[in-house]
């Protein structure tokens, strides 16, 4: 695996999705990641459950993204792609006949992320999008969709905070299995972090 990464106008922390320095100057980052799986035992690569034929999977996996900051506000942009070719495994039936090869989940992936932190507070506003879409026909990716907002409280910068999310699903991926927002499924939840 490897990734490259640009910062034009300086370092910056870039790997929290929040303005907490509030910075004068814009903080931009680019960057692009390649990263090559072989014999995958999990569907998802490295993570997931083993296909029922006890196969594996090659992947190939690209990632692009960006994020821009100041003032208190940030966007996070991503997109994400991935290709594999599955090795079918030799797991039998109870009728002693092969199991068929699962196909890889090959698709793609975008989101875009959007906060605001509210001036001389700790409070910031967010609001999410984002996608996953089988890349063909011959794939076990499920399409789906996610939009959502936020509220979040920092106690101390990003390892410390509350988070509540109201997040809408939908697509063939989601429980409800509908393409139309209006059949997506709702979810609400309340986070606290503490990570050390």
């Amino acid at each position: 695996l490897g990734r490259v990464e640009l910062l034009p106008f300086g370092d910056f922390e870039d790997y929290s999705q929040s303005d907490l320095e509030r910075l004068k100057k814009p903080g931009i980052s680019v960057g692009a990641a390649y990263a090559r799986l072989q014999n995958a035992k999990g569907n998802r690569g490295i993570l997931g459950r083993r296909p029922a034929d006890q196969g594996t999977t090659d992947y190939n996996n690209v990632t692009v993204d960006a994020m821009f900051k100041t003032r208190g506000y940030s966007l996070d942009l991503a997109y994400f792609y991935r290709h594999g070719t599955r090795s079918a495994g030799d797991a039998l039936d109870e009728m002693d006949a092969a199991i068929p090869a699962e196909a890889a989940r090959n698709g793609w992936g975008a989101g875009v992320q959007t906060g605001y932190l509210l001036p001389t507070t700790n409070f910031e506003v967010a609001a999410r999008y984002s996608a996953v879409r089988a890349a063909d026909k011959n794939t076990s990716l499920k399409d789906l969709h996610e939009a959502g907002v936020s509220l979040n409280y920092f106690f101390a910068n990003h390892p410390y905070k509350v988070q509540a999310d109201y997040l809408r699903y939908w697509g063939e991926g989601a429980r409800q299995g509908g393409e139309d927002f209006g059949q997506g499924e709702d979810q609400f939840r309340v986070q606290l972090q503490a990570a050390f």
